[in-house]
């Protein structure tokens, strides 16, 4: 007897970014990645899921609203804190890190700057220093141990996914799928 369907969150996060990676090669070998990837777990399925179904991102309902800013910020010291933790192992990310980190340094430090400010404006221009320290600190502190549903291997994929891809609206998805308490698939015709 098969197991029930159960589509990786690496697989999950590589077909929400699908959609903004470039024409041409790369797009061809994300879209196989994601298609030996959905196959290989459902071969392993005791149900098939109708062909008409397509994974899309469940809305959270239960989190206060994160700035587009807030969420570029976490993303970036997410995979810095994990690629750190998982540099010793087969599944090294950190070039790929960098790779990200070079291609999206103006998204990010935009998104550092846009933080910057929100905060200032909210709490006042001495405070937001502290409370940037305060994000910074509380995402290693969450993330230091370990990403609680990703491994190594998927948090590879993902930066090396995110190194080829352009657009801050496609980081902000990357950011809702990896920073959320678990993956969250929902179906749509």
């Amino acid at each position: 007897m098969r197991k029930g369907l159960s589509i990786g969150p690496y697989a999950a996060i590589l077909g929400a970014l699908a959609i903004g990676w470039p024409q041409g090669a790369q797009a061809q070998m994300a879209q196989r990645t994601i298609e030996q990837t959905i196959e290989q777990n459902h071969a392993e399925s005791d149900f098939s899921v109708p062909d008409f179904a397509r994974p899309v991102l469940a809305p959270r309902q239960d989190e206060h609203p994160v700035s587009a800013a807030e969420k570029l910020r976490k993303l970036d010291i997410m995979l810095m804190v994990t690629g750190l933790r998982c540099r010793t192992t087969a599944d090294n990310f950190l070039e790929d890190f960098q790779a990200f980190e070079a291609a999206h340094m103006s998204e990010l430090n935009a998104a550092a700057r846009d933080l910057k400010t929100q905060i200032a404006a909210q709490e006042g221009k001495d405070a937001a220093e502290r409370a940037l320290d305060r994000i910074g600190v509380g995402m290693a502190n969450q993330f230091g141990g370990g990403h609680p549903w990703l491994d190594c291997r998927a948090l590879k994929e993902l930066a090396h996914a995110l190194a080829v891809t352009q657009g801050a609206a496609v980081l902000q998805d990357a950011a809702d799928l990896a920073l959320g308490a678990g993956p969250r698939l929902a179906y749509r015709p």
